[in-house]
């Protein structure tokens, strides 16, 4: 049997990134803040949805084509629209990603921040815990039952990698372990800043002692807020990055 290594290295590399991006995330919220999160498919999973939606509703548009319903009897069309826009229209498809990483950070940000501001008001980390459990399974369950989201349990597949356009899938796949390789670097950058500001300071004094610091004068349900709402979006992150890398969504 023949393997193809240097396949199988840019394979591993892409996906060491893309878990590396969801470590980093975890790592910042419970390794440094200490706030624990059970629910970290969801931030995941926003990611990986908002993909599925911009690449079958916006992508289109970006590449002035008419959007085709990509679930039922029109599934087979919307496939090949995608296929024919991702290797023909470079500049919509780079564009599209742009945008789908803004949309997906931003989202799973502002939801991280919200749900635990909420929920660390009654000062238990643990009841912050349970929410995001539920809240994942939740958002599982209902994406599974509703179609407008992923075309329910069929999924949604053919989501190309945004270098398709080379026409060499080998390149395609290394510009693309290149680019998620950038963005974990990055990210791990400038999460090593924040640990060593100030900021990480309290971050980790909350971790030890959450009521000594708030003895302190320290509002410890705002900044361990602001710390969910980094790593949710970094989470979205590695949910855009993942579809791309797989080609395929589906709630499981």
């Amino acid at each position: 049997m023949n393997i193809d290594l240097g396949a199988t290295l840019v394979a591993l590399l892409t996906f060491f990134g893309i878990a590396a991006l969801m470590a980093l995330s975890l790592n910042l919220e419970y390794g440094t803040a200490g706030v624990p999160n059970f629910g970290q498919a969801v931030f995941v999973s926003i990611g990986a949805y908002t993909t599925a939606i911009t690449y079958t509703r916006l992508l289109p548009l970006l590449a002035g084509k008419e959007v085709i319903w990509p679930c039922g009897p029109t599934l087979g069309p919307a496939l090949q629209l995608r296929s024919e826009i991702m290797t023909s229209y470079p500049g919509a498809g780079l564009i599209n990603l742009a945008i789908t990483l803004v949309i997906a950070a931003s989202v799973s940000g502002l939801v991280g921040y919200f749900v635990s501001r909420i929920a660390l008001r009654l000062q238990q980390e643990w009841f912050l815990a349970l929410v995001l459990l539920v809240g994942g399974e939740t958002v599982r369950i209902f994406v599974r039952s509703y179609e407008p989201v992923i075309c329910a349990n069929n999924g949604i597949s053919g989501v190309a990698q945004p270098f398709a356009w080379l026409g060499n899938p080998q390149q395609s796949s290394i510009l693309f372990m290149v680019l998620v390789l950038v963005v974990t670097v990055l990210t791990w950058s400038y999460c090593e800043r924040l640990v060593r500001s100030p900021f990480g300071r309290l971050l980790r004094a909350l971790r030890e002692n959450a009521t000594v610091t708030r003895s302190l004068g320290k509002n410890v349900a705002l900044a361990r807020a602001r710390v969910m709402l980094v790593g949710s979006a970094v989470a979205a992150v590695a949910g855009v990055f993942f579809v791309l890398n797989t080609g395929y969504i589906s709630s499981n």
